[in-house]
């Protein structure tokens, strides 16, 4: 007997392992650009998946990450996946309306169908379930104790639904007053002066039956009510209606006292055996995540978001949770990296794969997209910071929504056809319609391409202006610090008047010797502009490159101890009594030496760099964008033959070196 069992716990175990495996292999196929999360996901529901029936306490597995990236449909298809489809419970901490009721309706189904059983949770949302709002003071909200409570022990009590509590107690009025008629029953079926009685039954609240000659003694509703209350003592709801039709109104209320008494009690939820899903957004910790652009580049924000930390993490939880709230969510945290170029480009051709078949479904007719839909599609849809969403509204909207067009236009001119391309060209998409491989006739439609037209060439002076000023950016980052730029955009999206160099985060501090050649970055736009058009010719457009510089030079001597004296300044003012105050005005006389001399050394760069910023001008005067491999070779061809890198100072190196002296001056001396 013993072997029998242990060989069918084997077996189980077995099948349990293979499923797993398959839901990992599953999920990679339908997820891009998530393979590490997705093996962190599996790796810790394992031991949730393969041994439940040990667990004692919940499993906690957090995703954070920014939004559109996938967290909630990863988390629903392992449901399916693993079978547990019927098992898993979805909480949207973030919906505001009827949030504590639609919590409280999934714990009574919780409680009624899988107490105490293996089951998959997800807190979506979880960002507002804080505890701590904006101005830092705690706030408690109506759901707050069991959320904290389930994912600490997985063990609460909930109290009983009064709406059930009110339905039984109306259901015992309503007995009592026909207690005290003269009906004949039989069966549970009113059987006498049932005019009377549906009469009564009419004042009801929810009152109804199913046969109007011969109404039940107890209507539907509140039998519905009662066995609620009563399941666990019936074997199913056929033992209960009979057990009903056979007993007396006394002992029906008798029924009812019980009913109610057991309704007003508390009850214990049992989720022990949970694996709990807590999903959300963490603006504080993705501080890429406010950039809405689309001209940002998905594979910096990728290789930036790859930077993030559960120390950073859990940071970013202190504004919203207090200490051991953060505590209680375990040390699982599993970190979405923002989605690359090549994880977009594949979720497209998934989609437009998708959109094929149903197109072919409903028409009967083979659709071929063009490698140019794709292009558009990125170009329109991927906002790197948003994630999924943009992209599939912008397939709906240029593909999807002109669909019935493209039939209807087909059989209007009644043009032969088994197949369809579609391609774009300008702004238009054309459909072309195929007959055994031959040409049978074309459609035309103009989507609404709200990036295109912003960002196709002007060709006027304001591209002109923003082409010599970002060129004089990224120039002098290259030139100065070493910073090749990502991209550099003369027309940007987010405004029809300016322009954009995007550059690669570096280290996040900034050495004392890199002040100067850092601000002249900053000025690079305006030195330029001077420099190409003439003083009287520059534009206003460097008032932002003007205060970023000031407030950083300003902060560098004010705050970060890079001027004569490590102190913090401050203005004269009774609550800056703890710091000092630039009372003879020597800080802002420096500052102003030090933005002129950045000036001037981005002005002197620039003029030994005259060929090279007039050839990337002038292309960027025609063209939108010029990419990291075509700014190399502009500067190969007319760029000078040194650019500088990065300090080549490394700290822990220095560190090392002296460190290795002393050890070597103690040895002599010992010797």
């Amino acid at each position: 007997m013993e072997e029998t069992t242990k060989a069918v716990w084997q077996e189980t175990l077995q099948t349990r392992y293979q499923l797993l495996e398959a839901a990992r292999v599953q999920l990679k196929k339908e997820f891009f650009g998530i393979d590490t999360v997705i093996d962190q996901v599996i790796d810790n529901s394992s031991a949730w998946f393969l041994f439940p029936e040990v667990q004692e306490k919940p499993v906690i597995v957090n995703l954070w990450g920014l939004t559109g990236v996938g967290k909630s449909s990863l988390v629903k298809r392992l449901a399916q996946l693993i079978r547990y489809e019927q098992r898993f419970y979805q909480f949207d901490m973030g919906s505001k309306n009827g949030r504590s009721s639609d919590i409280r309706n999934k714990i009574e189904n919780i409680y009624e169908y899988d107490n105490g059983f293996p089951i998959m949770l997800a807190l979506d949302e979880f960002q507002y379930a804080r505890t701590i709002n904006e101005a830092g003071m705690e706030s408690e909200n109506s759901y707050s104790r069991i959320i904290w409570e389930l994912l600490d022990s997985g063990k609460f009590f909930v109290e009983r639904n009064y709406h059930d509590l009110a339905e039984l107690m109306d259901l015992q009025d309503f007995l009592k007053r026909v207690q005290r008629r003269d009906f004949k029953i039989v069966k549970g079926i009113v059987k006498t002066k049932v005019t009377t009685f549906k009469k009564m039954v009419e004042k009801m609240d929810h009152a109804y039956y199913d046969d109007e000659d011969a109404p039940a003694l107890i209507p539907n509703y509140y039998q519905d009510s009662l066995h609620k209350a009563l399941r666990e003592r019936f074997e199913d709801r056929e033992a209960f209606d009979e057990a009903l039709s056979n007993l007396t109104i006394p002992r029906i209320l008798e029924m009812i006292e019980k009913a109610i008494v057991y309704v007003g009690s508390d009850r214990e939820v049992d989720c022990s055996k949970s694996l709990i899903f807590v999903l959300g957004n963490l603006d504080e910790a993705y501080d890429m995540s406010g950039t809405f652009s689309p001209d940002m580049d998905a594979d910096s924000f990728h290789k930036e978001s790859l930077k993030i930390t559960v120390p950073k993490i859990k940071n970013a939880l202190q504004k919203r949770l207090r200490n051991e709230q953060i505590a209680r969510l375990g040390n699982t945290h599993l970190i979405y990296p923002a989605l690359n170029r090549a994880a977009y480009e594949k979720i497209i051709a998934k989609e437009l794969k998708a959109v094929q078949m149903r197109f072919r479904q409903v028409s009967g007719l083979d659709i071929t997209l063009d490698a140019s839909l794709h292009r558009l599609i990125y170009q329109e849809g991927v906002y790197p910071t948003q994630g999924v969403r943009p992209v599939l509204t912008t397939i709906a909207e240029l593909l999807s929504a002109f669909f019935g067009k493209v039939l209807a236009h087909r059989f209007e001119k009644s043009i032969p056809a088994d197949s369809l391309r579609f391609s774009v060209m300008g702004k238009a998409i054309v459909v072309s319609f195929f007959e055994n491989g031959q040409n049978t006739g074309t459609f035309r439609y103009e989507p609404p391409l709200r990036l295109k037209e912003i960002q196709e060439n002007r060709r006027d002076d304001f591209q002109a202006i923003a082409a010599v000023h970002e060129s004089g950016h990224a120039i002098l980052a290259a030139r100065l610090l070493g910073k090749i730029p990502v991209k550099i955009i003369s027309l940007s999206s987010e405004s029809e008047f300016s322009g954009k160099t995007i550059l690669e985060n570096g280290v996040p501090y900034t050495l004392k010797h890199e002040i100067m050649p850092q601000a002249a970055m900053m000025l690079g736009g305006f030195a330029a502009e001077k420099l190409i058009f003439g003083d009287e010719n520059r534009t206003d457009g460097s008032d932002s490159d003007i205060g970023r510089t000031t407030a950083f030079i300003m902060g560098m001597l004010k705050n970060s101890g890079m001027g004569e004296l490590p102190a913090n300044y401050n203005c004269r003012h009774h609550e800056t009594w703890n710091q000092l105050h630039d009372t003879d005005d020597s800080l802002n006389q420096l500052a102003e030496t030090m933005i002129e001399n950045a000036l001037n050394l981005a002005t002197e760069t620039l003029e030994n760099e005259y060929e090279l910023l007039l050839a990337i001008a002038d292309y960027l005067s025609d063209e939108r964008v010029l990419h990291r491999e075509q700014f190399l070779e502009f500067v190969k061809d007319y760029g000078s033959a040194y650019f500088t890198k990065r300090s080549a100072f490394s700290h822990r190196q220095h560190l090392k070196e002296l460190a290795e002296k002393s050890r070597e001056t103690a040895v002599e001396k010992a010797g």
